[in-house]
């Protein structure tokens, strides 16, 4: 069982990273908009 803190903490990092991912790629965030409808 994982420290909730490094738990929480992970999640923030990749948090982060998935929104500089999609804001350096407006193409995949048009596709990931098409898959959700």
């Amino acid at each position: 069982m994982q420290n909730a803190t490094e738990v929480i903490f992970f999640t923030v990092l990749l948090l982060i990273f998935l929104t500089q991912f999609f804001k350096c790629s407006s193409v995949d965030t048009f596709k990931l908009k098409l898959l959700l409808g």
